[in-house]
């Protein structure tokens, strides 16, 4: 299994909407898990009506570390995707998470014909255990539309979490979420690296993840679940050839909602790839944001 880890810089959110919708939208006859990794607390049970038991609380306390063992802790969702849910609360799924990680992470990186998209939650001072472990590591960079300012703080946050991702990923990439108020390619500028895909902030859509869970025709054609497809598609094509030998999404009919990425190539973070700063935006009242730059260097 290939670990695929998402992760947001501090003070965003969103990788357990982004884990699910790629679980759901994977390219056809792809065995997909999706696994709650976030030591500040699981949502997924709260979200679809689900016990923490089984999850990661029973797995870590069974003696079958094996995939089969495995999938007896794993929960479906309507849409049939198969969830390893973690508690709600920090204090538990901290011990919980690690322990997993330390039992079970061996196990799936060990078994490349099922991609496991891992919830990794926010970088803090340490990457994410789960995310030392991925194959891949996606970090989700999301716009502020409202806030030029706000975004260039969070571009400024996310150059600090790629530092410490480089520092313990073997592969990171970069996914931006939303297309305002700055286009893709002076984020890439600002980052100092080619996106490795592209969402749309479409909070309609995401709500529907958190919300039915049912994935069903209507709801595969939202904005944020069409671009999902085909940012999952990316994500099995990066990974090892025992996982991409599976089918693609051909079938779904989505190629009018394809992102535009400037077109700008599809990218991973070269892990020795010196830092580059952002330089922040002055507040102003224009209704086109100020261009982020890049300084030659930061005092």
């Amino acid at each position: 299994m290939s670990i695929v880890a998402l992760c947001t810089p501090a003070g965003s959110s969103g990788t357990t909407t982004t884990s699910v919708l790629l679980g759901a939208m994977a390219p056809a006859n792809t065995a997909v898990i999706v696994a709650e990794c976030d030591p500040s607390g699981g949502d997924i049970a709260a979200w679809a009506q689900l016990g923490i038991a089984p999850g990661w609380v029973t797995a870590v306390a069974a003696s079958d570390r094996s995939w089969t063992g495995l999938l007896h802790h794993a929960q479906a969702l309507p849409s049939g995707l198969q969830v390893l849910v973690a508690p709600a609360r920090g204090t538990e799924a901290r011990t919980t998470i690690a322990e997993a990680a330390r039992g079970f992470a061996g196990l799936l990186t060990s078994m490349p014909d099922v991609i496991a998209f891992a919830d990794c939650g926010r970088v803090g001072e340490s990457a994410p255990v789960w995310a030392s472990r991925a194959q891949l590591t996606v970090l989700l960079v999301r716009q502020s539309a409202q806030s030029a300012p706000a975004t260039v703080a969070i571009v400024d946050r996310a150059l600090e979490a790629l530092d410490t991702l480089r520092g313990a990923c073997p592969r990171v990439g970069v996914v931006l979420v939303g297309g305002e108020p700055y286009p893709a390619r002076e984020i890439e500028a600002a980052l100092g690296v080619p996106l490795f895909g592209a969402l749309p902030d479409d909070r309609a859509g995401a709500g529907v993840v958190a919300g039915s869970w049912t994935l069903g025709r209507r709801a595969a054609r939202s904005p944020l679940a069409r671009a999902a497809a085909t940012l999952s598609e990316q994500v099995a094509a990066s990974l090892p050839a025992a996982v991409t030998a599976a089918t693609t999404v051909a079938d779904r009919d989505r190629s009018e909602d394809r992102l535009d990425m400037d077109g700008g190539p599809v990218a991973l973070v070269d892990p020795v790839r010196s830092r580059i700063f952002s330089t922040p935006v002055p507040g102003t009242t224009s209704p086109d944001p100020a261009p982020l730059q890049r300084p030659e260097a930061r005092p």
